[in-house]
């Protein structure tokens, strides 16, 4: 379809287009018609070819942004008073509408969309509020219709209908919402709506970690179980669960003591009762006494060896202590002697009270310690001794591997009841039930190795060799759980709020996009009154709902994510963009069928 340029008699220039066949006499001749109207319109022409949607949108956002800058070009024009050019831009604006309106005719969403396209220069949605979001829409939609070529009015009405078309998008979004959150809490799926969207408001941008964790609580101790605040890791649900606790105390109180005997539980089980202590030391008495008593009256020879040991100062004193030692238990003599008393051998119970005398002297709370470096080379020295006992008096050594093997289960029980002394306070004796010490319990817990030793008596012993794993574990595992119970309680310590009073409430302002505008309407005392009579009834179960939930992690996770769509739930980058994308086409939809002149 050619197109030929035409100058009038006046001096005008006019473009135009014709169909494929007409002839350049007919083409003139149609011109000469028109120049008596000032225009020279194009010669009726065939239908327009159809470029496609993808195409056509395309022509329309270059559409727009060519109708800029001949809205710029005006208002240069028509502020430096250059008249005739802005006469030849009318006139191209003119002949270029009659052009675009046949493609416009043919394509007309393509086109209205294309053309409404430029308007994402400005972003949309994202605003901390309602109005925030309208403003935006607002503004995206009227800059480019404002900016565009026309004169004033055309501008403001075509602006003013973009504006609106817009702004309807948010407000729509926003009426719908609010209208819902009146009737939700009427209704048991709403009322769980709302207290999953309580608590992923109160947990913030940690939402989609608060529902993981909340998904993978487990028991550390048999019996404890968590709260969704111990295992949230969270303050808004912390100081959320903190409010539930006070408005229900039945029920948080017996999860407490529930979890606080659970923990004890775990202890006492380790520290056994009087009966159990006193069967384990009967049993080790029995499967060492025999061979002790055969030990007693052994004989160890006084050899090179232990003429060696005898060279120690500390050695030959502590050959002096069990001297007397065994004189106090009726045995005047350790040693075996010949007829001019040399000592040919030693007795084993003078022996076991050599062992002893030099046990006397490393121990660091006995009358004999004789200072750190000394009592250091008497265990040495002890070492050393018992060493050679063993292998002089064989029954003294099974004696003694029989005494420690009948001893793990006593150990393991007099460290059990050093921890219950730290656990559990005073006041338990007397019937004060759920109270534990637990920053007394976690300092001997860090402090595992110095508890262990002073329970049993052993100086090297250690928690870890004390106790078998899975004791180990348990004990452990008490502590970890009264770690997250006291982390709870911190966290929960912050600035209270009316959250927990006022669900439904909270619920329409969140909804209405304005939550402090609204909030404060409803804050109203005639409002205030009403509202308060229409839903008493509804917040008391969501407030009976919220503080079930937050006793069970595994229904908070499920509330919470039921209010977040699940694919969403660890992307809120990705929430936003789409929100914003509806918020987009909707706007770019209303501008379409509104914006147009």
């Amino acid at each position: 379809m050619p197109t030929y340029r035409i100058t009038s008699p006046d001096g005008k220039a006019f473009d135009v287009t014709a169909p494929d066949g007409a002839s350049q006499d007919q083409v003139l001749e149609y011109a000469k018609s028109q120049w008596k109207k000032g225009s020279a319109p194009a010669v009726p022409m065939a239908d327009v070819e159809d470029p496609g949607v993808g195409q056509s949108m395309l022509i329309g956002a270059g559409r727009t942004f060519d109708r800029i800058g001949k809205g710029m070009e005006q208002i240069y024009y028509g502020a430096t008073g250059q008249t005739d050019k802005q006469a030849a831009l009318k006139q191209q604006a003119e002949d270029e509408d009659g052009i675009y309106k046949r493609l416009q005719d043919k394509r007309p969403f393509a086109t209205g969309f294309g053309e409404a396209a430029p308007s994402m220069v400005l972003p949309a949605g994202g605003s901390a509020t309602l109005i925030g979001n309208v403003g935006r829409m607002m503004a995206a939609g009227a800059l480019p219709e404002a900016l565009q070529y026309g004169d004033t009015t055309d501008r403001i009405k075509r602006s003013t209908k973009a504006a609106l078309a817009s702004a309807a998008v948010p407000l729509s979004v926003a009426g719908f919402k609010s209208a819902k959150s009146l009737v939700e809490p009427l209704y048991s799926g709403g009322r769980n709506a709302i207290a999953g969207r309580t608590l992923n408001r109160v947990a913030g941008d940690d939402a989609a970690q608060v529902i993981q964790r909340l998904q993978n609580a487990k028991p550390l101790v048999p019996g404890s179980m968590p709260t969704a605040a111990q295992v949230a890791e969270n303050g808004g649900i912390a100081a959320l669960e903190r409010s539930a606790a006070a408005a229900n105390p039945t029920d948080y109180t017996a999860r407490a003591m529930g979890q606080s005997s659970a923990r004890l539980n775990v202890l006492r089980n380790l520290a056994g009762d009087d009966t159990t202590m006193a069967a384990a030391e009967s049993a080790r008495k029995t499967a060492s006494k025999a061979l002790y008593d055969q030990a007693d009256v052994g004989m160890a020879p006084v050899d090179t060896y232990f003429k060696g040991l005898q060279m120690r100062p500390q050695f030959k004193s502590a050959i002096d202590r069990a001297q007397k030692l065994a004189k106090d238990n009726g045995l005047d003599d350790i040693f075996f002697r010949d007829k001019d008393g040399k000592p040919l051998a030693v007795i084993g119970e003078g022996a076991h009270y050599i062992k002893k005398a030099l046990d006397d002297f490393a121990d660091q709370g006995s009358d004999a310690y004789i200072g750190k470096a000394s009592a250091g080379a008497a265990s040495k020295t002890n070492e050393l001794f018992q060493k050679w006992l063993d292998s002089s008096i064989p029954e003294y050594g099974a004696a003694k591997a029989a005494y420690a093997a009948r001893s793990a289960p006593i150990n393991q029980m007099q460290v059990g009841r050093a921890l219950m002394d730290k656990a559990q306070p005073a006041l338990a004796d007397f019937g004060a039930l759920g109270r534990e010490t637990g920053a007394t319990f976690g300092t001997a817990m860090r402090n595992a190795d110095q508890v262990a030793a002073r329970a049993t008596g052993m100086k090297g012993a250690t928690m870890a060799n004390v106790l078998d794993t899975a004791q180990l574990r348990s004990v452990e595992n008490v502590a970890k759980d009264l770690a997250r119970k006291a982390n709870a309680q911190d966290l929960g310590r912050g600035v209270g709020s009316d959250t927990f009073q006022k669900l439904s409430m909270q619920n329409i302002a969140e909804q209405s996009g304005m939550p402090k505008a609204v909030g404060g309407l409803l804050d109203f005392p005639g409002v205030s009154r009403a509202t308060g009579w229409i839903y008493r009834d509804s917040d008391e179960q969501m407030q009976k709902l919220l503080a079930d939930v937050l006793l069970d992690p595994a229904k908070a996770a499920e509330v919470m994510q039921k209010a977040t769509p699940k694919q969403l739930a660890k992307d809120p980058a990705l929430r936003k963009l789409l929100e914003q994308s509806v918020i987009r086409g909707g706007g770019l939809l209303g501008t379409t069928y509104l914006a147009q002149p």
